[in-house]
């Protein structure tokens, strides 16, 4: 047990730094993509020396503040974990769609300046959205889901909720993670297959949706009257998450120690051997952070409740005031017609008054 526990502190921080190196890396690659659709971007050989060594030193350097200000919040309160990197990795995911679509579209009628500055300000407007809302569910310590006495120490209770809460339990707490969990797996072994980034086919999309549809059905639908299938299902999708930001973190950082110890330092040299095998070294270490993350993984029923709660009442507070504006512009176009209608009627009472005075 004391092996164990000098262990886990080890996995945890290089679950956090593969995690945090495959965000910046896919960041950065959509950045090149789509500077490449200006004729902007980078050589392949820069992007796999010495680029590459820039986002390793970035990827140590957040994780050392991950692990600084995790360190802080046991000291105040040690029940709490902050789960910084996972703050991070949001921080550097979803604004990437706006990239990645002018990246496919290939468009070049915006100016690359207005691009940048609109594609800055979209992911400044994102931000407190995401940070506000995809609360890290992240422990600091293990609960393995496939055992009954650790799962009955999670302590996940039943919560009586409408029809209402039930559809966002589906759709937002259990659909869209099963999705993007998925879909980043897919992702991951074609890249690992071809070598390159690729496009999911329109079969293994159909398979993504039947995925989600599923998901709602089974479990999304019961989340509130039967939580531990939900924990038991989240943590599930949280290891094939972390399996593949970790497959594809620990493929740069074999990519980039044999360009820099095979290749002389310069472009990739390695053949197709070397990169089955380089995979196939990667896979026991992912497993085992994937197999960490899913342990630590925490969805609080209680917790997820509350959530819902208050994303209701913002979402009335919304349709309060989008109300509130509509009945402002309809009484502003009301005074408006009001006031024209009054000016005509004073037009017409001069008019008649100046003909009868002229009579």
């Amino acid at each position: 047990m004391q092996q164990l526990s000098k262990i886990l502190p080890v996995i945890h921080h290089s679950r956090n730094f593969l995690h945090i190196l495959a965000m910046l890396s896919t960041f950065i690659t959509t950045c090149f993509q789509t500077l490449d659709a200006y004729n902007q971007g980078p050589s392949r050989e820069d992007q796999e020396t010495w680029i590459s060594l820039e986002l390793i030193a970035a990827a140590i350097f957040l994780t050392s503040i991950a692990g600084y200000a995790d360190a802080r919040q046991a000291k105040v309160d040690p029940e709490k974990h902050l789960g910084t990197h996972e703050y991070i990795c949001t921080m550097l995911s979803p604004p990437l769609s706006f990239y990645f679509w002018y990246a496919v579209s290939g468009k070049k009628e915006m100016p690359l300046a207005w691009f940048v500055s609109l594609s800055a300000l979209f992911w400044l407007i994102s931000l407190p959205v995401l940070l506000k809302w995809f609360v890290p569910e992240v422990s600091n310590k293990v609960t393995c889901f496939w055992n009954d006495d650790d799962l009955a120490k999670a302590n996940q209770v039943v919560i009586a909720v409408d029809r209402k809460e039930q559809w966002v339990n589906a759709v937002l707490r259990i659909g869209i993670p099963t999705v993007f969990s998925l879909a980043l797996l897919m992702n991951t072994f074609l890249r690992e297959n071809s070598g390159k980034e690729e496009m999911l086919t329109l079969l293994e999309c159909e398979a993504l949706f039947a995925a989600f549809i599923a998901s709602v059905w089974l479990v999304g639908r019961r989340a509130a009257s039967h939580p531990n299938l939900a924990f038991v299902y989240l943590a599930l999708m949280k290891m094939c998450e972390s399996f593949a930001w970790c497959i594809k973190a620990l493929s740069g950082l074999f990519s980039s120690a044999a360009v820099y110890f095979a290749c002389g330092g310069k472009k990739y040299c390695a053949d197709a051997t070397a990169e089955v095998w380089l995979t196939q070294a990667s896979i026991l270490f992912s497993s085992v952070c994937a197999l960490y993350s899913s342990a630590t993984h925490f969805p609080d029923a209680k917790k997820r409740h509350e959530e819902n709660l208050l994303l209701f009442e913002k979402v009335e507070a919304a349709r309060n005031f989008c109300g509130e504006i509509k009945n402002r512009i309809s009484a502003g176009f009301q005074y408006a017609a009001d006031g024209i209608k009054s000016l005509c009627q004073k037009a017409e009472n001069r008019a008649e008054l100046q003909s009868l005075t002229h009579a």
